[in-house]
């Protein structure tokens, strides 16, 4: 029986052994389960060819079984015999490569005393085992770069991506250790030796981590650079890598509400603690829409002190949304801005559209979703050209507060 696998995994097969005389018995409940938050599908996962492995300690007793032969001895001998005693049980993918394309692999065990007449009830939860790497290449990367491969390995397998296997959403998975990324990029101008060259090291690495490594050129017309971001999405880690060598320019400005600093309102950056918007890494000004495709304006807050403070300071020009805003329980005003404490008991229950209280508290990472507070905005009727701004303002476990303010801009 073949159980489908996609962003959430889960499958269950029920056995009884039977009762022989003067023997024991027990139920098998095996599942599997796990979330990887990617766009990218897991791939099918035969739970019939997992490897079951029973053992009782106290004489060294093992038997190793693919679930389907459990199955089959269960359903054509009537059950497997089982001396009183206690038990663990372990349940496996079949293949544990320690780096193999789409190869997610789930293990789970479990102990369990039988006892004579009775039937022990036993559960078996798999989860995943390995981390899973994509790789997105911006379309700026694209038009830069005729080709490219990117080499990932972890100590003990690699894996090399061809442009090809980027294009079609190739997925690698690694057993849980540090990863080294080698990329190597072609431009147009110079398709004979690499005009672009990165190597890093990503040490924070757990199962169920998700890296999703942003490839992305910064387009500075004779020559360019590129920028390679990973987003671990499932797990407390974020990540940034920029490949050196290159002179860079910033992200021009302008009327599009694309791009672009201002001056006048530096942002507070502080080491261990970051503000990522992965459709958005300059922070630059965006358009404001009545609707944003998925994940388009979420953020992620890194904070690996924990967040002990968060508050979100709203400006707009638009009065009927400020008055709305501003009516939010446990809400401030601060030279002409809403603020809101996310970390207010009162507010936090008032509040269904922005995480909020212990959704954030002495959290590491927090994914921060703009998506139904941003339309919000358009339906008080802004005017074309407005610019609205919310201010994110962090503290970590450490003292450290960060500021960033982000514009939203009405066409």
């Amino acid at each position: 029986m073949i159980f489908a696998a996609a962003a959430v995994l889960t499958a269950c097969n029920k056995n009884v052994i039977k009762d022989p005389e003067g023997m024991g018995s027990f139920s098998l409940d095996l599942s599997y389960e796990g979330e990887y938050k990617t766009k990218v599908s897991i791939p099918e996962v035969n739970v019939d060819e997992f490897k079951i492995t029973l053992e009782r300690p106290a004489d060294g007793y093992v038997k190793v079984y693919e679930f389907s032969e459990l199955r089959s001895q269960i359903e054509n001998e009537g059950g497997v015999p089982l001396v009183p005693g206690h038990y663990t049980i372990t349940a496996a993918s079949p293949e544990n490569a320690p780096a193999a394309f789409e190869q997610p692999i789930f293990e789970g065990s479990s102990s369990f005393d039988v006892k004579t007449g009775e039937v022990s009830s036993v559960t078996i939860v798999c989860t995943l085992q390995n981390m899973m790497v994509t790789i997105e290449p911006t379309t700026s990367f694209t038009n830069e770069l005729i080709d490219y491969t990117v080499v990932i390995d972890n100590g003990i397998g690699t894996l090399i991506w061809t442009k090809a296997d980027v294009e079609k959403g190739l997925a690698g998975y690694f057993t849980v250790a540090p990863l080294h990324i080698h990329v190597d990029g072609f431009r147009y101008i110079d398709d004979k030796a690499p005009a672009a060259v990165f190597d890093g090291d990503i040490t924070n690495v757990a199962a169920k981590d998700h890296h999703i490594i942003t490839l992305d050129a910064v387009n500075t017309g004779a020559v360019g650079g590129i920028e390679i971001k990973v987003d671990y999405t499932t797990n407390d880690i974020f990540s940034n890598f920029e490949v050196p060598g290159f002179p860079e320019v910033g992200v021009p400005g302008g009327d599009d509400g694309l791009g672009g600093d201002d001056p006048e309102d530096p942002e507070i950056t502080v080491e261990g603690l970051e503000l990522l918007w992965p459709a958005n890494p300059t922070l630059g000004q965006y358009p404001l829409k009545g609707a944003y495709s998925e994940g388009e304006v979420d953020l992620f807050i890194d904070a690996k002190n924990g967040i002990v403070g968060f508050v979100v300071k709203i400006s707009s020009p638009t009065e009927a949304f400020v008055s709305e805003v501003k009516n939010i329980p446990g809400a401030s005003m601060e030279n002409g801005a809403v603020v809101l404490d996310l970390l207010n008991a009162e507010t936090a229950a008032a509040m269904t559209f922005l995480p909020t209280g212990d959704q954030i508290r002495n959290k590491t990472y927090v994914e921060f979703p703009l998506g139904e507070l941003l339309p919000m905005i358009t339906f008080f009727g802004p005017a074309a050209g407005s610019v609205h701004t919310f201010e994110m303002v962090v503290t970590d476990g450490a003292g450290q507060v960060m500021s960033h303010k982000l514009e939203f801009k009405y066409n």
